[in-house]
């Protein structure tokens, strides 16, 4: 999700975001809305190098109690990849409506669960954000 505009480096139909220039949330709302499935799996654009080892971490480890199930490496939290419920949209307007854009303040206040992901292989290269030339180089 995002802007059409913007991300053009996909094959794939990017959706827009229903509501404007609220960052991430935004995205996760309108995606979660629009899935025809209770939950969707949440990977974000600028980490490429994320492997199915890390997608099966996610859905073996899901609680369906959990409104939300997210990674965590080396005490970072990784809130934009995991599992979302569509239980979680009601937290989520709230939280839009009132301005606060943070997806670690929309997980403190629904059940939640946070996967260890250190027993993977290659955990900080599949974890790596790249967002610049400089990033693609460091890792190409």
């Amino acid at each position: 999700s995002g802007n059409p505009e913007k991300i053009t480096c996909t094959k794939y139909k990017v959706i827009p975001d229903e509501i404007k220039n609220c960052g991430p949330i935004g995205g996760l709302y309108t995606c979660i809305k629009q899935a025809k499935n209770q939950n969707i799996i949440v990977l974000p654009i600028d980490m490429p190098l994320i492997t199915n080892e890390v997608i099966e971490l996610l859905i073996n480890n899901h609680n369906e109690n959990s409104y939300a199930t997210i990674i965590s490496h080396r005490d970072k939290l990784f809130p934009i990849l995991g599992i979302y419920s569509k239980n979680i949209l009601p937290e989520i307007e709230k939280k839009i409506k009132s301005g606060d854009y943070k997806i670690l303040n929309l997980l403190r206040s629904v059940p939640h669960q946070t996967i260890d992901a250190s027993g993977l292989k290659d955990a900080n290269k599949q974890l790596q954000n790249i967002n610049t030339p400089e990033d693609y180089k460091a890792v190409e």
